[in-house]
């Protein structure tokens, strides 16, 4: 602390402060960068046809699926991104909220789905 306060002395506020922006800049850009890179990468794997497939795939098991925890393992172990989630709630006529976490899309893409055809059948056959 005592060398920080030694350089204002020495070379004045304005410079320290000056230097001090510059290397926060710097840092912020890097950063800015890394954030940019990361996006780029998550763009690509969404848009690739294999997770589109992927996507198709899961659509029709969780149609077909017999129970609300086989469907819920079959989601969950797929790692689908929040993205993913929404469009395959799109799939199935499911809106979606902005606030709903990537649980909150899961388990109310089962219900709407699964649970609901299975109230249904429960209801027809009595």
């Amino acid at each position: 602390m005592r060398q920080f306060i030694d350089a204002i002395e020495k070379y004045g506020e304005a410079r320290v402060a000056a230097l001090l922006d510059d290397a926060g800049a710097q840092s912020s850009q890097e950063k800015i960068k890394e954030r940019q890179n990361l996006l780029k990468t998550r763009a690509a794997r969404q848009k690739t046809p294999l997770r589109q497939a992927l996507i198709d795939s899961i659509h029709h098991s969780l149609a077909t699926a017999s129970s609300r925890e086989e469907g819920l393992k079959r989601l969950r172990n797929e790692g689908l991104t929040r993205r993913e989630l929404e469009n395959l709630a799109r799939k199935f006529d499911v809106p979606v909220r902005k606030d709903q976490k990537i649980n909150d899309l899961e388990e109310l893409i089962i219900n709407v789905t699964i649970g609901a055809r299975l109230n249904s059948e429960a209801i027809r056959n009595g």
